[in-house]
């Protein structure tokens, strides 16, 4: 039974994700607050899932595969309900495009990998960028409930720092994917 729940939590949070675009339709401080305790819920499944797997040696091909499907389903989710709820709008954009076009490369590339019987294998940057572009989505899900201070500034510069990290870790990937 335990063997199951990595692959019950990745689940999990495939399921989550209409439920985040559900509580951002709403609106509203109330909107938001449930919009992003879902996001949060969502993406501590994403923290506990890997540990969970390894922990209870339950690592499956399927947990494998779907773990990274449903990391991106969560992350451009929430990305696409910001830009569509205002949010993120104009230049602010751009951090958006770099996510979602690393995002794409580095899925094909670990395609290429695996059909060649190989792997990629998530860098320690690419964690730390996963990290700060969570915790950046989490706080731009929540500041339209914080009327005051510089809550939505700070979504902002995260997400901005998280799109610099995905450069660098998009250039780490490829640096060695190319070395023989």
């Amino acid at each position: 039974m335990t063997r199951h729940i990595p692959n019950f939590l990745t689940f999990m949070r495939i399921g989550l994700t209409p439920v985040l675009v559900l509580f951002v339709a709403i609106g509203g401080p109330s909107g938001a607050w449930l919009s992003a305790g879902v996001f949060l819920v969502a993406a501590l499944t994403d923290l506990i899932d890997g540990h969970a797997a390894r922990a209870l040696s339950a690592e499956s091909r399927l947990g494998r595969i779907m773990d990274p499907i449903a990391d991106k389903l969560l992350v451009v989710t929430a990305m696409i309900v910001l830009v569509w709820a205002g949010p993120l709008d104009g230049i602010h954009i751009i951090p958006v495009l770099i996510i979602l076009w690393r995002d794409m490369l580095v899925a094909g590339l670990r395609e290429l990998t695996a059909s060649e019987g190989g792997a990629v294998h998530v860098s320690p940057l690419a964690q730390i960028k996963t990290g700060v572009q969570m915790v950046a989505l989490f706080v731009l899900l929540i500041a339209p409930a914080i009327p005051f201070g510089p809550i939505h500034l700070i979504g902002l510069v995260l997400l901005w720092i998280a799109a610099a990290l995905t450069v660098a870790s998009a250039v780490e990937y490829f640096r060695s994917e190319s070395k023989p």
